[in-house]
């Protein structure tokens, strides 16, 4: 189980070596802005996915390979890849052909280049939380999440999910000029270069939304003040000298907050997500006391905030600010004021319109289709439908519902942590194919352990960081409205279609009668409708009875109620494993065996070990050879010496072993393997001995790292 970020490490260094598959050749100067993603989003290999795009994206000429370094290339001479721009129309590659080198190609993916000539728009939506923002100030606001679900639901039109997971692309016909962007929303319908998944959010064709484009673009461009170009503002002549200006802004009512922004002091403020709108508002206030821009800038550029190199190496970044501080101004003048304001209330109002409109279309589409459950098919009509669609292959199904289940301390946790950080980062569990997708862990019972179990994967694995955690100890899914409350979390975080993990069953429904027909089918009954809900696949964790062999403690309908199950066992010789005891529609009876491997987090206040589990494979583990464990041993006892010294002892080797059991949280040692760890140590030379008032003791001697 390897980390993905060691696995990102080698893809780049193959991308860049020699293979048979084309190569990268690097020229910056075929990428028309310099920068190579200034015009390119996140590259998102994820080829298994792209037979799911829409066919007349797919007819286009118009696909590229998305580099590691998020930018596009085509086929330069002697068959190579080279980044190219969003103008190189003569390097753009059919589908087929960026799939076929993008998949001999790792750590690539594919992109789409929206040009002038096609109908074709893509809405790019942005969605921040503290999954990829660690700056609150900047996460996406409630009202922004209602507007993205709005926009999404309005336009109804081919949608995908995002290589983070947390965005979305929205690619509909009827395109709108150059890009613009705002708030998290982003709209291209010409030269720009987008990374294309497959991973289908919105399973519709390509529909005709000129209209909504065009709506959309001008709620934009109205709020960005657009309307004004930097390049035509008009300068006019000085009313009073900067220090004038100065004592004015400085004696105003709002004078603490121009003094803190004039000392750069602006992040204490909520309501400036980043510099640039802290930026935006110190220029309106320069602004308000001049009218000559020359003048704003010059102001601007003797604050704390103009120091930054964008303020102060030319007058791009400033006149683009300055011009929707004018734009403001003059709406604020505007005798046709109400008129705007009246007219950007009309978008909004359509693009809701048409998300209720929709939403009402589904709802009497739900609701015909409650009506015609009973369908009558014929032997031909069922052996067209397409096959079960795993999540993990042959494992755990794409949609449904699973329990992972075991006695107490067999490990349950462990392997739930291991599974679902697997899912999120896409990885291979156990050797089995995973696909990738948002993951949801909601720790009812022993959540407190959580977060050890987490730093201590990191430290073995990775940072799962795709694995989102919901804290709810006090809800009760039996209960309607705490049900409604997390699938409303839920779709909020865009936690949706993806896996759900309830740990533990009985935790999540307080009080209820396991055994009860009436209790625990009220339970899967709400688990059935927040699946309906929120799509995907719902893992619920849970416990076995007194009597290992009868399955899942209590109601002996919950089996029934399964799309698959795993059962997780430890046997008297504390071997652990799990196996598959029921797939649906796949091949049961099979399992691995696994261990706990012990990982050191960190020392308390009073030095003591921290320490918490991982899941190692069982074969992979075994299979680690005598040397292996004596290079464990070796390096363990030397870290435990160097910090015995470095806490002013003198360990020697009969202390080292009156240590023993202080040791065992971290490493079990016995005596003669204490002592033959020392014996090689002292022969190897990293720990020699040393006398202290005729007394011998031990060191460890510092080794130069290699460069």
């Amino acid at each position: 189980m390897s980390s993905p970020t060691d696995q990102k490490k080698t893809q780049t260094e193959q991308f860049g070596g020699k293979s048979a598959h084309p190569q990268v050749a690097h020229d910056p100067s075929q990428y028309p802005s310099g920068n190579p993603t200034e015009k390119s989003a996140p590259v998102a290999p994820q080829p298994g996915l792209c037979t799911n795009l829409p066919e007349e994206l797919k007819q286009a000429k118009q696909w590229c390979v998305a580099g590691p370094d998020k930018a596009p290339y085509g086929l330069g001479e002697g068959e190579s890849l080279r980044r190219i721009g969003v103008h190189d129309y003569h390097k753009f590659m059919e589908f087929q052909d960026a799939v076929s080198i993008s998949n001999n190609s790792p750590n690539t993916g594919i992109g789409f280049i929206v040009t002038h000539k096609d109908p074709f728009t893509c809405i790019d939506i942005d969605f921040k939380d503290y999954r990829n923002e660690p700056n609150p100030a900047k996460h996406s606001t409630p009202d922004q999440i209602q507007r993205f679900n709005a926009i999404v639901g309005a336009f109804d039109t081919y949608t995908e999910v995002s290589r983070g997971g947390l965005g979305v692309h929205i690619w509909c016909k009827g395109g709108r000029g150059a890009g613009v962007r705002r708030d998290g929303v982003e709209v291209y319908s010409k030269e720009r270069f987008i990374v294309c998944t497959g991973n289908v959010m919105n399973d519709r064709p390509l529909e005709e939304r000129g209209e909504l484009v065009a709506q959309l673009v001008s709620e934009i461009e109205r709020a960005r003040g657009a309307s004004l170009d930097p390049s035509n503002m008009e300068e006019m002549p000085e009313d009073y000298d900067d220090e004038e200006i100065l004592e004015r802004a400085r004696n105003a009512g709002n004078c603490d907050k121009f003094n803190d922004l004039y000392a750069g002091n602006w992040d204490s403020y909520i309501e400036y997500p980043s510099q640039s709108e802290a930026d935006l508002s110190l220029m309106s206030m320069f602004a308000f006391y001049s009218r000559s821009n020359e003048q704003c800038r010059r102001l601007f550029r003797g604050s704390a905030l103009g120091q930054r190199d964008k303020a102060s190496r030319n007058d791009r970044y400033l006149n683009r600010t300055l011009s929707i501080v004018r734009t403001r101004q003059q709406e604020e003048d505007d005798p046709n004021k109400d008129y705007h304001i009246k007219h950007g209330e009309q978008v909004a109002a359509v693009l809701l319109e048409a998300f209720d409109r929709r939403q009402e279309e589904q709802r009497v589409n739900e609701k015909a289709q409650a009506k015609s459950r009973i369908k009558v098919s014929s032997a031909a009509e069922l052996v067209k439908r397409p096959p079960v669609r795993w999540r993990i292959r042959g494992i755990l199904p794409e949609e449904g519902f699973a329990a992972l289940y075991g006695p107490p301390a067999c490990g349950k946790s462990f392997l739930t942590l291991d599974m679902l950080a697997h899912i999120a980062a896409g990885q291979p569990w156990f050797g089995h194919k995973v696909r990738q997708t948002p993951v949801a862990y909601v720790a009812f019972e022993g959540g407190h352990g959580v977060p050890q179990r987490v730093s201590a994967f990191q430290k073995a694995h990775w940072m799962p960081d795709q694995l989102s955690f919901i804290e709810a100890p006090t809800i009760s899914l039996i209960e309607p409205a705490d049900r409604d409350a997390l699938i409303e979390v839920l779709q909020q975080h865009l936690l949706t279609g993806g896996v759900l993990c309830i740990d533990t069953l009985a935790a999540s429904a307080p009080g209820i009668d396991e055994n009860s027909s009436e209790g625990m089918g009220k339970l899967i009954s709400e688990l059935q409708t927040i699946q309906h809900e929120v799509g995907g696949c719902i893992l619920v964790v849970h416990h076995t009875g007194k009597d290992r062999e009868r399955g899942l403690r209590g109601w002996s309908g919950l089996q029934g109620a399964l799309d698959a199950a795993i059962e997780v066992a430890r046997d008297s010789s504390g071997v652990r494993s799990w196996k598959l005891t029921k797939a649906k529609d796949g091949q049961d009876g099979f399992g691995e065996s696994f261990t706990l491997k012990q990982v050191l987090i960190d020392h308390n206040e009073d030095g003591d070990p921290i320490t918490s589990c991982v899941v190692a494979l069982a074969a992979q583990y075994n299979a680690n050879d005598h040397s292996v464990r004596v290079a464990e041993e070796n390096d363990f006892v030397c870290e435990w010496v160097r910090k015995e010294v470095e806490a002013g002892k003198f360990p020697s080797g009969r202390s080292l072993e009156r240590q023993r059991d202080q040791m065992k949280p971290q490493m079990q040692l016995t005596q003669k393997q204490l002592r033959d760890a020392i014996a090689r140590l002292v022969t190897e030379g990293r720990l020699q001995e040393e006398k202290e008032n005729g007394k011998p003791w031990l060191s460890a001697v510092e080794r130069m790292r290699a460069r």
